[in-house]
């Protein structure tokens, strides 16, 4: 049996709107003389969904995304210190209990 679902879709980018359907596939392979009586069969289950995709694009000014790029190397930098900051002191601890200065 072959399962089709359809999804209702919305996209927009500056003026031009369109409203397209998605479709999303799936089958079963049976052989389940019930549903099939015996005989070779092809079934589709087709329904729509009730959900709706709502998918626009925007443009960013240069500002919001030197914003979203300092952010991102803001970041980056910080996960780094804070790993760094991991790894010396495990490294420290380790090389104090080997010598013997462990407090």
């Amino acid at each position: 049996m072959f399962y089709l679902v359809a999804v209702p879709s919305y996209f927009e980018k500056g003026l031009s709107k369109y409203h397209v359907y998605q479709l999303i596939s799936n089958y079963e392979v049976t052989s389940d003389e019930a549903k099939t009586r015996g005989e070779s069969t092809l079934m589709f289950n087709f329904e729509f969904s009730p959900i709706t995709e709502n998918i626009s694009a925007k443009n960013k000014s240069l500002v919001e995304f030197m914003i979203s790029v300092c952010a991102i190397i803001g970041g980056v930098y910080t996960i780094a210190g804070i790993v760094d900051s991991m790894i010396h002191k495990s490294v420290s601890y380790v090389f104090k209990n080997r010598i013997g200065k462990l407090s």
